[in-house]
C-alpha cells in the first residue's frame, strides 16, 4: 500500500490521528504492528506517539510541503556554515588604530594601510578639526575638475619642529589593526600602559600649531614621508603639546611648566 493510500484511509479523532493511522504507518515503513496490551511501559508509549503525531502532520500538511520544507531547512543550515567558515575569525573581532609619524604597525598589529596626515590649512578657520590618515592611492568617482569656491580643503599636514631634523618634513601615518582585542586607548603624558593593557606604541603628543584640532600620539620614532616634502609649504602644521602651569590649572608640579608631554596608545 502506497503512503497516499494510507493518508486517505487515515482517520482523525478528536484533532490527533487514531490508532488507525500508527497501525498502518507502521505497517508501511516496515515496522511491526503494536499490540496494544503490549504497549504498558513508558517507551513504547513515547514511540507510538511519535508516530501518531508524524502521521498526523503528514496529514494536515501533506506528504511534499513537508519534504520540502526539511529541504530548506537543510539548505539554510549549510548556508550558515559556509559562511562561518569562510569569515577568519581574526577579523570578526579586533581594533584599529592610527600609528602617526611611522608608515609600518608595530609587531603586535597588522598594517591595514599607510599614507600621510592631512588637515585643514594653518590659517583657514572652516574645514575639519580632526586630522586624517589619508590613503596613497586616493580613489574618485564624480568630480568637478579645478579648485571651486564652495569646497572644504584639505592639506598635507608637515612636522613644525625647528629643533630637530623632522622639520617642514610631511607626516607619514599607518593604519593598523589587530586582532582579538576589543578596546584601545591614547593615554596623554604617559608612557606605559595600565595592568593587563598592551602598549602599541608611544611617543609625543602633538596638536594643530596655529589652529584648534584634535590631539594624537606620534611616535616616539617618528619619520618623514618617504619622497615626501621637507620644504617650508605649509598646510596643516603639527607641533608637540607642552605644559603650561601658568596661567591654568594644571597640577604642577606633577606637571612641569614648559615640559613636552608624552603618550602612548594601549589596547586589552
Amino acid at each position: 500500500m502506497s503512503a497516499p493510500d494510507i493518508l486517505d484511509e487515515a482517520e482523525v479523532r478528536n484533532g490527533e490521528p487514531s490508532d488507525i493511522i500508527t497501525h498502518e504507518y507502521m505497517e508501511f515503513s516496515g515496522g511491526q504492528p503494536r499490540d496494544q496490551t503490549q504497549n504498558n511501559n513508558s517507551v513504547d508509549g513515547k514511540n507510538k506517539m511519535k508516530d501518531k503525531y508524524l502521521v498526523w502532520i503528514l496529514k494536515t500538511f501533506g506528504l511534499s510541503a513537508f519534504f520540502e520544507a526539511l529541504v530548506l531547512i537543510a539548505f539554510a543550515v549549510t548556508i550558515v556554515l559556509l559562511s562561518t567558515q569562510s569569515t577568519p575569525s581574526s577579523i570578526l573581532s579586533g581594533i584599529t588604530y592610527v600609528r602617526w609619524g611611522r608608515t609600518e604597525c608595530p609587531n603586535t598589529a597588522h598594517l591595514v594601510y599607510s599614507g600621510i596626515a592631512g588637515g585643514s590649512y594653518f590659517e583657514d578657520t572652516g574645514s575639519g578639526a580632526n586630522l586624517l590618515c589619508l590613503p596613497n592611492d586616493p580613489e574618485y568617482v564624480i568630480v568637478q575638475e579645478g579648485e571651486q569656491a564652495e569646497r572644504a580643503r584639505i592639506y598635507s599636514t608637515e612636522y613644525e619642529l625647528s629643533d630637530t631634523d623632522l622639520h617642514n618634513h610631511e607626516v607619514p601615518c599607518a593604519v593598523c589593526t589587530v586582532p582579538h582585542r576589543g578596546r584601545k586607548l591614547m593615554i596623554p603624558a604617559k608612557v606605559t600602559c595600565p595592568a593587563n593593557w598592551t602598549s602599541e606604541y608611544r611617543g609625543y603628543l602633538m596638536a594643530e600649531y596655529f589652529q584648534r584640532g584634535e590631539y594624537i600620539c606620534v611616535d616616539e620614532f617618528a619619520e618623514g614621508r618617504p619622497g615626501g616634502s621637507s620644504g617650508n609649504e605649509d598646510g596643516g602644521l603639527l607641533a608637540r603639546v607642552e605644559g603650561r602651569c601658568t596661567p591654568g590649572n594644571l597640577p604642577c608640579p606633577a606637571y612641569i611648566n614648559g615640559n613636552e608631554l608624552t603618550c602612548v596608545v594601549c589596547s586589552i
